[in-house]
């Protein structure tokens, strides 16, 4: 995501210390998102803050000197002064805060700024000098047409010249020099948008996923899952493993048996427990797989049982191994669930 600025969302903000814009700093300083600003902006920065300090300390120099004029309790007025170097303070702001600082090509821009003015085509309009504006505008379309970018955003309070009165999108003639450029008329609404909420959703999914890998990281061992195995799941095996013997041909494992079936005796003991897989998103998602060693009892039918006999006798016990695949997830709050395992000689049929 490529973001543009304009003068005039840094104007009461030179120094870029307000809440919205130092959430698109940050992002840009972990590399999400880049943000540009035109040299021209820098100029026009420069000019307005120096102008707007010599201002302000005029009037506050007039209101000490009225209020000591009033007042016994005097207050020394103070020696303000206006930085001789505000355009590098503003520059060396930007580069800090990861603002990338374009170039002006004036020789290419000049020309095709003079035209747009000769044919009234905006940012021009009738009456209005926007020669500065202009320049802005071609600088970021320079660019992204040089460097081919794509999902482009520029922001802009100037909506006379930038955008197209009724819809509050980017003007016609704009469009026209680039297409792939989408307007926001401030930060607030260009923070509320379905593209950057899409991004700002990703950030958070990235950061909750690295936070989950570094608490799993530190925390889990694949001795730790296993143990589970014995302990939390214990009872989700041994029904798993109950189901599957009562689906075995008994007489597969024994000649002797014709219309009987495989019991379970309960207990099993796992080799070769090893983790496969392990996706961080908002939750851990473990795959693995392991080796259950289990003993079973061919049951075959009593065909003449005795009053206190059961209808199934044991005719024989048998050991069994399969190899079976497993998984897990576990949640941000460190809460494991949706434990599944299945065998996999079933899938293998």
């Amino acid at each position: 995501m490529n973001i543009f600025l304009d003068t005039s969302i840094l104007y009461t903000d030179p120094f870029t210390a307000n809440r919205e814009i130092a959430i698109l700093i940050n992002l840009s300083k972990e590399k999400k998102i880049n943000l540009f600003v035109s040299e021209v902006v820098c100029f026009e920065l420069s000019k307005h803050t120096n102008q707007n300090q010599k201002i302000l300390k005029k009037e506050i120099n007039k209101m000490l000197i009225d209020f000591n004029k009033i007042s016994t309790h005097k207050i020394e007025v103070p020696i303000i002064k206006i930085s001789d170097t505000m355009l590098d303070d503003i520059k060396n702001n930007f580069i800090s805060n990861n603002i990338q600082i374009i170039e002006c090509n004036y020789n290419i821009i000049t020309k095709t700024t003079l035209k747009k003015y000769m044919e009234n085509i905006k940012p021009f309009d009738i009456g209005k000098d926007s020669f500065k504006d202009s320049l802005i505008w071609l600088t970021y379309v320079e660019y992204i047409k040089k460097n081919r970018l794509k999902d482009n955003y520029f922001i802009s309070a100037n909506t006379k010249d930038f955008a197209d009165r009724k819809t509050m999108t980017l003007h016609n003639d704009l469009i026209k020099d680039c297409k792939k450029i989408t307007y926001y008329k401030d930060l607030a609404t260009f923070l509320n948008c379905l593209e950057f909420k899409k991004l700002k959703g990703k950030v958070e999914l990235d950061k909750k996923s690295k936070e989950l890998k570094e608490w799993y990281i530190n925390t889990i061992t694949d001795e730790y899952l296993k143990d589970l195995f014995y302990t939390k799941y214990s009872e989700d095996i041994n029904y798993r493993i109950y189901t599957y013997c009562s689906e075995l041909d008994s007489s597969e494992y024994s000649e002797y048996s014709m219309n009987g079936y495989i019991d379970y005796e309960i207990g099993y003991d796992i080799n070769d427990f090893k983790i496969l897989n392990v996706d961080f998103l908002s939750k851990i998602y473990i795959l693995g797989e392991c080796e259950l060693l289990f003993n079973a009892s061919i049951m075959e039918k009593n065909i003449d049982p005795d009053p206190d006999e059961d209808d199934f006798i044991m005719i024989d016990s048998i050991d069994l191994e399969r190899k079976c695949c497993f998984s897990f997830v576990i949640d941000e709050n460190h809460t494991f669930s949706y434990f599944e395992i299945n065998f996999k000689d079933e899938y293998d049929d």
